[in-house]
């Protein structure tokens, strides 16, 4: 009786998380047999845990838990079994029940591979003359614990790999959209109908990665050997496995280095090649992009699985979340379990509207954090536990881009998060001369996202927040910006005429600058000027509150650079203009008490300039912080 084959191929199953069909290969095998009654009852335990977090009762890490129960459980039933035998009682049932199993599966349906001769589908290993290779060559892969709205994806990945498109890019240039995720689900649930299957992580390069593959088969190189060398004959070495076989390269993000390796991996027709990318192009491959879960669907319910105290009158802030983040997988994810880890349904200690109010400042600007356990870029098999922040700002390596493409980069991330059309940002940023260039590049790398007509571009939340933190020359990249809008917003003299663009045109220039005044930039006179320009914009069009908002944080910066720079004479002239710009606005809203305060400091500071510049010694003595004498 083939009973020891027949578990093994049950402990494959378990192993890849397939437990319902772990536990109808047992239920069928244990028929008529004490046995059953366990399998019974674990597969109770699944169907029950499962019902459980549908409905929000469970958490995901609960679930896991039990999952984990179930399976530790059944592989100790499979090894009981294997060390006793068949008791003679029921010997006869598990006989029939191995034969009626084993003629179910003579074939994959779907696939060209044949079980019988010296392959079997679920064999763990494939004999090749007195080799014997595995099936799984690469790293171990877990089937998602997690995944909703991919159905469709599923399907038609397997149909574009089997339709003679062998090689196929999973993209989105956003990370943390699902990708690698997708990529699991589907080796997991295609398993049977490849021979091999290999998953490698392109993490320090494809050359790198594919020769992680060479102690599985059975490959002894030379030490003086080179890489480029040992790819080769590794590769040799794949082409004369049996087909069809599934490699997957993970994190495949470097289009430099996918384009040296292209007639590398097309060498082996007898593999299908998916691979997860960042890179939105790619000449040589079919793309298959991966969009954000819908928001009203998918995405609703994984925020819901992942914060059970959740409720229904949430569901608009939650669509403003979705929106605020593009509906990016992982962050949606992150931000519900950092969530989950503050609040139970008895008592919110961090709402989701508060939660919202903090993204506007940025996704590390979280004002309550802990620690949440996230697979994303996890080493080993077990879950990343991290803060929030530092999940996030792992997700995109700056080191990736040349000085050009870091420094078109900061302009986006003190820009609105939106599609901003080419000739808006060609206007803005005349030192960039290859603008056109580096704008595509960044597009096709993944870090900039590109409107359908191809004429506007944007950039995500999470890359904005990467530059923001890790940047130190962000203010740098970035004066070219803020002087250009400076200049677009230059007005004549009091009655506020602007000079350079007309009004429909400042509306948008003035939408720009008002991002950038909010970004995390440093006290700067540049950004302090921006300030009054958006002042006087506003006071010229009458919107004396949003004029008197800039004015004040034109004064506010002013403040900060005199009390810093006591000497610089732009910074005492700034201080006094911006006294005098408040003086003003509050006069025509009526507030004269407040105006009045604001033109005395004004007359103060133009009093202290005036002696400034007559460089008298009373004034020096002042300066050193030396008592003047009475004059």
């Amino acid at each position: 009786m083939a009973l020891h084959p027949f578990l093994t191929q049950i402990r494959q199953l378990i192993a890849e998380d397939e437990l319902p069909a772990a536990l109808q290969q047992l239920h069928a095998l244990l028929e008529n047999t004490p046995k059953l009654d366990e399998v019974i009852q674990q597969s109770g335990r699944l169907a029950d845990v499962r019902k459980q977090m549908r409905l929000g009762m469970v958490s995901f890490e609960q679930m896991t838990v039990t999952k984990n129960q179930i399976r530790m459980g059944l592989l100790e039933l499979v090894s009981e079994i294997e060390k006793e035998g068949v008791k003679p009682g029921w010997k006869e049932e598990v006989e029939k029940a191995i034969l009626s199993i084993n003629n179910s599966k003579n074939a994959v349906a779907g696939s060209t591979l044949q079980a019988g001769g010296n392959i079997n589908i679920g064999d763990t290993f494939i004999q090749y003359g007195d080799i014997k290779i595995p099936r799984h060559l690469g790293s171990l892969v877990s089937k998602p614990a997690l995944l909703l709205g991919r159905e469709d994806d599923l399907g038609n990945i397997h149909q574009q790999l089997q339709s003679g498109q062998h090689f196929l890019l999973l993209v989105n240039g956003m990370g943390g959209m699902g990708k690698t995720t997708l990529a699991a689900e589907y080796y997991c649930r295609f398993l049977p109908q490849y021979t091999h299957l290999a998953w490698v992580f392109a993490e320090t390069g494809i050359t790198e990665a594919l020769l992680t593959l060479n102690n599985k088969l059975k490959l002894d190189f030379p030490p003086a050997m080179p890489n480029s060398e040992r790819v080769m004959l590794l590769m040799d070495a794949l082409r004369e496995l049996e087909g069809p076989a599934l490699l997957v390269i993970d994190n495949a993000n470097d289009l430099e280095e996918l384009r040296k390796h292209d007639n590398i991996l097309r060498a082996c027709p007898n593999f299908r090649l998916l691979l997860t990318s960042r890179i939105t192009e790619f000449e040589q491959a079919s793309t298959y992009p991966i969009a954000p879960l819908e928001k009203e669907k998918a995405a609703l319910e994984v925020f819901k699985m992942h914060y059970t105290a959740f409720e229904n009158q949430e569901v608009p802030l939650f669509y403003e979340v979705y929106d605020a983040v593009q509906g990016n997988t992982l962050v949606l994810e992150v931000l519900a379990k950092n969530l989950q880890q503050h609040n139970t349904k008895l008592k919110k200690r961090y709402q989701l509207a508060e939660l919202k109010r903090d993204l506007e400042k940025g996704l590390s600007h979280l004002s309550q954090s802990k620690e949440v356990a996230v697979a994303y870029q996890a080493k080993g098999t077990g879950l990343r536990h991290e803060k929030p922040a530092v999940i996030l700002l792992a997700m995109y390596d700056l080191s990736e881009l040349n000085r050009a493409e870091s420094q078109l980069l900061s302009n986006f991330a003190v820009l609105p998060a939106e599609y901003l059309p080419y000739a808006i940002l060609e206007s803005l940023l005349p030192n960039l001369s290859d603008l056109d260039q580096l704008l595509i590049a960044l597009a096709q790398k993944g870090w900039l996202d590109k409107n359908v007509e191809e004429d506007a571009f944007r950039v995500n939340p999470v890359v904005q927040e990467v530059v923001r933190v890790k940047n130190e020359d962000l203010l740098v990249d970035c004066r070219p910006l803020i002087r250009s809008l400076i200049e677009k917003l230059d007005y004549e003299g009091t009655i506020g005429h602007l000079l350079n663009v007309s009004y429909a045109e400042a509306a948008t220039y003035a939408k720009l600058g008002e991002s950038v005044v909010n970004a995390p930039l440093i006290p700067d006179y540049d950004i302090a000027n921006l300030c009054e320009r958006l002042g006087s914009y506003h006071r010229a069009l009458g919107n004396l509150q949003r004029a008197l908002t800039f004015f004040e944080q034109y004064n506010t910066l002013c403040e900060e650079l005199y009390a810093t720079f006591p000497q610089n004479v732009n910074f005492k002239n700034g201080l006094a203009t911006s006294y005098s710009r408040l003086g003003q606005t509050h006069s025509a809203l009526g507030n004269l008490q407040q105006a009045l305060t604001f033109f005395e400091q004004y007359n103060c500071t133009q009093t202290i300039r005036k002696m400034w510049n007559s460089k008298t010694p009373w004034l020096f003595r002042i300066n050193s912080l030396e008592t003047p004498t009475a004059t």
